[in-house]
C-alpha cells in the first residue's frame, strides 16, 4: 500500500518480513529518503498474529494499519509516526473486531480528535459502510451505507488546491 505525507509518498516494503518496514520517496527532491522500520519487532509475539498490514495518513500523519489476529477473536490496530527519523511509532488505536469483519480502515480523526472515521468491511456483505469509533466505549455506530454499486476501498481526498496555482482558484 501506498500513502502520501507531508511531501513524501510512503510505499510499505515488500522485502521480508513483508510491513516491517516504508520506504520514503521525497516529491520535492525526488530522491529517496530514510527507510522507516515498522512499529512491529520480528520477533515479539505480536508480529506472528499479524495478518493484514496497510499503511494510509491521519491527520497530516503517516500511520500504520495491523489486523492481530487470536484464536476466536481479532483487532485492528492503528499506529501513528511520532519520529520517521527514529521509527517510533505509537499504538494510537486497538480496536476490537468480530471474526466476520475483514477490515476497518481509518479515514480520518473527527472534529472532537477521539473518535475515527473507519470504512468497515465484513465478509457477508460486498457493500462498504462508513462507521465511527469510539474509542472511551468501544462503539461503532453506522455513518453511512454506501449504494450498493460500491466496490473497493473508500478514501477521503484531502487535496489542497491552493497548491497548484497562487489564487487562479
Amino acid at each position: 500500500s501506498t500513502a502520501a505525507v507531508n511531501g513524501a509518498m510512503h510505499f510499505l516494503s515488500q522485502q521480508e518480513p513483508v510491513g516491517n518496514s516504508v520506504l520514503c520517496f521525497d516529491l520535492e527532491s525526488e530522491e529517496w529518503g530514510k527507510t522507516i522500520e515498522g512499529p512491529l519487532k520480528e520477533d515479539t509475539e505480536l508480529w506472528g498474529q499479524t495478518g493484514l498490514i496497510h499503511i494510509t495518513q491521519l491527520k497530516d500523519t503517516l500511520c500504520m494499519i495491523q489486523t492481530e489476529k487470536h484464536k476466536a477473536e481479532q483487532r485492528t490496530n492503528i499506529w501513528l509516526l511520532v519520529d520517521a527519523d527514529n521509527s517510533v511509532w505509537m499504538k494510537a488505536y486497538a480496536i476490537p473486531m468480530p471474526m466476520s469483519v475483514d477490515m476497518v480502515q481509518p479515514l480520518m480523526i473527527m472534529a472532537d480528535g477521539v473518535k475515527l472515521l473507519t470504512d468497515y468491511h465484513t465478509r457477508r456483505s460486498l457493500v462498504p459502510v462508513l462507521r465511527v469509533y469510539d474509542p472511551s466505549t468501544g462503539i461503532f455506530t453506522d455513518a453511512v451505507k454506501l449504494p450498493e454499486n460500491t466496490f473497493g476501498r473508500v478514501c477521503l481526498c484531502d487535496l489542497h488546491l491552493h497548491c497548484f496555482g497562487a489564487g487562479k482558484i
